[in-house]
């Protein structure tokens, strides 16, 4: 069985004559073929009929010749059946070979290849819904951690290709610190010691989060496509001065200004509704440029500002204002490491609250053979502000670092419920008491895709 299974694997060669428009489905067919060869260098055994060579001779025109050789081989009718599929994708006649390739599985359930070629063909003709499920049964029932991933990275692929998405998303949100208090008791003002209100001291709680998100994307040319993305996503906490709401609505418009050049700029608006009168609307724009240094190198520079307006704090409305310049490194098509530095800036009414924003963070990329994906992120960073604060004597100065963790295996699914887990720790410490905090908080949920 397992000589079969690697001869349907050398037979995969077929796939080499896959063409479609793009760089990156391009890359993705080059690594197709490219794993398939490392398999037969491996050393297969033939597989019978000898459908690689099949592909070959049909490819460069030589029907009867590869016909022939086909009729030697003690053939199925599956085999003359795919046969004619493997003429009529090589034809571009795809409407053809997808009917033909689905006759194939009807007299052989088992041809792992007639399923990798549906998958690619629906893949070719833009049916991407089919074509992922195709791909995802793939997934399911490949044995070699290599093909999986290299169905993985056409399922995402396919994601990057549809034209809309819906998603839901529920979780758990267990917290140390949930309105990020102080664990201080006294604030030493010019004018004496007070106690700090116990509402603006450190409270645990364990939260439940409910959103929903979406995009729509237009059919796009080579160098632009425009996405309106959105979601919405609610807190619930027992305690419900802590319940909170956001809504995000934005339009990116992305332009290629070549293969290693990307500009993208995003209008978005953001409403947060809460039950500590901080509600507020803000309005703004991002610039980002990502530009492709080498094959595994690129940089990404992102520019944004945006007013907020606070309801019924005016004070803090205002202007503000970010950058951030940051390196990726692909060490493959798995792996990936980024390094950045972010500068943010604030101008509210209140002259105190104004302030300038100063970190750097270092993160961590992996998807693993076996389905798991894992992210790590690093950050540190200084915040200084413009003026006294209010009975202090002296202008508040915060330094912070935090960590996050997070872990998503899409393998692992219940009737379309994929779950995560993403655990962080900050601390900021601060010259005001007030801003002293320290947080460690989970988000333990499962989302789905409509």
């Amino acid at each position: 069985m397992m000589r079969a299974m690697r001869g349907n694997l050398r037979s995969e060669l077929s796939f080499a004559s896959f063409h479609a428009t793009g760089t990156n489905i391009m890359n993705l067919a080059k690594a197709f073929v490219l794993s398939i060869v490392v398999f037969c260098i491996a050393g297969v055994s033939e597989a019978r009929p000898d459908e690689a060579k099949l592909s070959s001779l049909v490819k460069a025109g030589h029907i009867e010749q590869a016909r022939s050789i086909l009729q030697r081989s003690n053939p199925r009718d599956a085999d003359f059946t795919f046969f004619e599929a493997l003429i009529a994708r090589h034809a571009g006649e795809f409407d053809k070979a997808e009917r033909l390739l689905r006759d194939t599985l009807a007299l052989s359930a088992e041809h792992m290849n007639a399923r990798r070629e549906l998958a690619h063909v629906l893949f070719v003709k833009k049916n991407y819904r089919s074509s992922a499920r195709a791909f995802k049964l793939l997934h399911n029932v490949e044995p070699d951690p290599k093909m999986k991933a290299l169905y993985g990275t056409y399922l995402r692929a396919i994601s990057n290709q549809q034209p809309f998405g819906i998603f839901g998303h529920f979780a758990f949100l267990p917290s140390t610190n949930v309105n990020r208090g102080t664990n201080d008791l006294v604030y030493d003002s010019v004018i004496g010691d007070f106690v700090i209100d116990p509402a603006s001291r450190a409270s645990s709680g364990v939260g439940i989060q409910l959103g929903t998100s979406g995009f729509l994307r237009d059919a796009g040319t080579k160098t632009s496509r425009n996405t309106i993305t959105w979601n919405l996503i609610g807190n619930k906490y027992k305690a419900s001065s802590f319940d909170s709401a956001v809504g995000v609505l934005r339009f990116t418009h992305l332009h290629r200004l070549s293969n290693r050049t990307e500009l993208a700029v995003t209008p978005n608006v953001r409403y947060t509704w809460r039950n500590n009168s901080s509600n507020q609307r803000a309005v703004g724009v991002s610039f980002s440029v990502r530009q492709k240094l080498s094959a595994r190198d690129s940089l990404r520079f992102v520019a944004q500002t945006e007013y907020r307006n606070y309801f019924e704090q005016a004070h803090n409305s205002g202007r503000y204002s970010g950058a951030e310049l940051g390196y990726i490194r692909q060490l493959s098509h798995a792996l990936s490491y980024t390094l950045g530095l972010s500068l943010n800036a604030g101008s509210p009414n209140s002259a105190h609250a104004r302030f300038r924003d100063l970190a750097v963070s270092i993160g961590y990329n992996n998807r693993w053979n076996s389905g798991l994906i894992t992210r790590f992120r690093a950050e540190v960073g200084t915040k200084i502000f413009e003026s006294d604060f209010p009975l202090a004597g002296k202008e508040r100065e915060d330094s912070y670092y935090g960590l996050s963790v997070s872990l998503q295996n899409n393998d692992w699914n219940v009737l379309g419920f994929t779950p995560s887990l993403t655990c962080s720790y900050s601390s900021n410490k601060s010259n005001i008491a007030f801003f002293q905090h320290k947080v460690t908080e989970c988000n333990l949920g499962i989302s789905k895709s409509f």
